[in-house]
């Protein structure tokens, strides 16, 4: 047996760890040259331990693309840990060997000797989200990548979708529009009709959303009980029709009483110039506000009308 106060060994054993992990593992040097390539991340990128070891990552091989912009590059968050020391987290997009892209959790640990950093851990979590039918427990993945009320793609899975999508305008231009939803009168109907009243008719609307839109279009949950839609190559008449349609499917799914105290508010917002989410989606609140109080109109009404833009 080996000796297990033997340095070799012991490195040995962890590397054995790392290449048991079911995350992506990838360790850089310095220069953020990559030193250790687990199995995990051999199957996430579709790019071998061999072919990885030695290369820079700010070569492409870890970009985190069509998104119109490479971590690796100004934005590198493992430069930034090597730089101050500090842990970062970010949700984004790989890309694997095979061109397909999938949604991932990436934490940037630096390494320390004498309390300096001289190399960066990255771990990579598949965070690939099922909408519908798969609550995140059967489809095996992290609970906070799905909504469990609504099985809808979660905050945190819409906000790395709206920045896809803002980071692919600002290198093509390509058009695409940003639908906030909001059901005004939700505490009301917990108060009269219990919680499970308001978490069914958050459910209906979410079912109703997803089923106006096309079939590559993205619907996820938002701040608190609002939902998003990001719909590429739609502009803002389109998406007001789409909203028109989400707002008759869900009148139609015979909700019953609790849905004659709510109102429905839609905001739209197409990219411009060199934006940014966080513009995105401040126009689009401020064009839901427009909608506020005494101009919302009851989600029970169904003259598409309503939604003026």
């Amino acid at each position: 047996m080996p000796d297990s106060a033997d340095p070799h060994s012991d490195a040995l054993d962890l590397l054995e760890v790392l290449e048991s992990i079911g995350d992506g593992v990838v360790v850089l040097d310095a220069s953020l040259r990559v030193l250790f390539w687990n199995r995990a991340a051999e199957k996430l990128s579709g790019c071998s331990a061999p072919e990885m070891t030695g290369r820079c990552c700010a070569d492409g091989l870890l970009c985190h693309p069509e998104t119109s912009r490479e971590l690796c590059a100004a934005l590198c968050p493992a430069r930034d840990c090597l730089r101050d020391g500090e842990r970062r987290e970010l949700v984004t997009f790989l890309r694997h060997s095979d061109g397909h892209r999938l949604p991932v959790q990436v934490r940037f640990t630096p390494l320390r000797r004498d309390g300096q950093p001289f190399g960066v851990v990255q771990q990579i979590t598949d965070m690939t989200p099922r909408v519908g039918g798969e609550s995140a427990a059967d489809a095996g993945q992290p609970h906070d990548w799905t909504d469990p009320q609504t099985r809808l793609p979660s905050m945190m899975a819409s906000a790395a979708q709206l920045r896809d999508r803002v980071d692919q305008w600002n290198l093509t231009a390509e058009l695409f529009s940003v639908v906030l939803v909001l059901l005004d009168g939700l505490d009301d109907v917990a108060g009269r009709f219990g919680q499970e009243a308001r978490d069914q008719l958050l459910f209906h609307l979410a079912r109703a959303l997803h089923g106006a839109v096309r079939q590559h279009d993205f619907v996820g949950c938002w701040f608190g009980n609002q939902f998003v839609l990001v719909l590429p190559q739609c502009s803002s008449p389109q998406a007001t029709r789409i909203a028109r349609q989400a707002r008759t499917a869900f009148v139609r799914a015979h909700i019953g009483q609790p849905l004659h105290i709510t109102k429905l508010r839609f905001g739209i917002s197409t990219p411009c110039g060199n934006d940014t989410p966080t513009a995105l989606v401040a126009r689009a609140v401020a064009d839901l506000e427009q909608h506020s109080g005494a101009e919302a109109q009851p989600a029970l009404s169904d003259d598409s009308s309503e939604i003026s833009h």
